[in-house]
């Protein structure tokens, strides 16, 4: 609690308070911790326009004490200041405003050279804080990339039309030309994608993953077209081509679904199969659209024949089943191949197979005279 004198004036310090004595003023101003900026909303500005930011940070403390230290000159009720400062110039924003210990609002003026800004607050007493490379600004109102698309499910083999488009903050279309990158993503590693139509100026295919690369035009929107050969749930994502662009991508669903049942796929357990009469086989059932795509949406109601015999049983089938078959007629002279199959609403066939009799059971004869 000793008073020590200190160029003119009079420090007493103790439990972090600094106090002091100018002859005239006296003042106790407590050692606050330092400030720090943590992010700015929005992240870049059209300088043909003024920009409003929110700056999020910490310990942004008001100047509440009158002092005659070199911390703010003895300027009473000093302001926050914020600047963002290019590697050879520097610009003041306007109407800074402490809105609470967190946050800053300010106004960045309109016709400021495009680039990116170190962002720096300074306090009431002096000292900065600095956020690198925080805000951008630009020459032009291109906020986002969009993807629009007509309709999200679709049968498969379908043709597609994904609108790609340069909005503003608005959602206005921004009449510019960017390099965009659409790719095409689902667990199935989109192998079924086929891209009919590029649509991109100077569009290339991307080589590592399943998508294109190129211009949207002076129009700032184009259209690509593709199709999924099978069933799939694709991700849809367009982005800036230059990974340092401040041009937010865009994100779309869409999902390509099997088309109407069109018959019955009968699989039997192996390749070039022989049966045995009376012994039952596990055979597959899978109903089918007109592209070989399982239908799973709905139940069929599926009769089982043989063709070398009659009735074998009636199933219900919703997408794919695995069912027991039995068949009864050995195949002969009078019926060389034997088949399982479906006639009913929907009709199907199984590869042809031989049948072998089944284990002997009794010997039937003719007495001869």
């Amino acid at each position: 609690g000793n008073l020590v004198s200190r160029g003119g004036a009079f420090i007493r310090s103790k439990n972090a308070i600094t106090c002091f004595s100018t002859g005239v003023l006296l003042g106790c101003t407590p050692e606050l911790p330092a400030h720090q900026v943590d992010q700015v909303a929005p992240i870049w500005g059209y300088n043909g326009e003024i920009t409003a930011v929110s700056i999020e940070g910490q310990n942004f403390f008001p100047a509440v004490a009158v002092d005659g230290t070199e911390d703010n000159g003895g300027r009473v009720d000093a302001q926050y200041e914020v600047a963002l400062v290019g590697v050879d110039r520097s610009f003041s924003l306007t109407g800074v405003s402490l809105e609470s210990y967190t946050q800053i609002d300010a106004l960045v003026p309109q016709g400021l050279e495009p680039g990116l800004y170190d962002l720096v607050v300074r306090s009431p007493r002096g000292a900065e804080a600095r956020l690198e490379q925080g805000f951008a600004v630009t020459d032009t109102r291109a906020d986002h990339l969009l993807i629009e698309v007509d309709g999200v499910v679709h049968s498969v083999n379908d043709s597609v039309a994904l609108e790609l488009s340069l909005r503003d903050p608005d959602g206005n279309r921004v009449e510019q030309d960017i390099e965009v990158q659409l790719q095409v993503q689902s667990e199935l590693q989109a192998q079924g994608v086929v891209i009919e139509d590029w649509g991109l100026e100077d569009a290339v295919e991307l080589t590592d993953e399943v998508g294109v690369r190129g211009g949207l035009g002076p129009d700032g929107r184009t259209v690509v077209v593709l199709t999924s050969t099978i069933p799939d749930e694709l991700d849809l994502v367009v982005a800036p081509a230059d990974e340092a662009s401040i041009v937010r991508g865009g994100e779309a669903v869409l999902a390509f679904e099997a088309g109407a049942a069109d018959q019955v796929e009968i699989i039997l357990p192996t390749t070039e199969f022989t049966a045995t009469a009376g012994e039952s086989f596990d055979a597959v059932l899978r109903i089918v659209d007109e592209f070989g795509n399982v239908v799973d949406d709905q139940p069929s109601r599926v009769s089982l024949f043989e063709e070398c015999g009659g009735f074998l049983k009636e199933v219900t089938v919703v997408g794919t089943l695995s069912t027991a078959i039995e068949v009864t007629a050995a195949t002969s002279m009078q019926c060389p191949q034997n088949r399982v199959l479906a006639l009913s609403s929907l009709e199907g066939r199984s590869e042809a197979f031989a049948v072998l009799p089944g284990p002997l059971e009794r010997f039937e004869g003719e007495r001869l005279d």
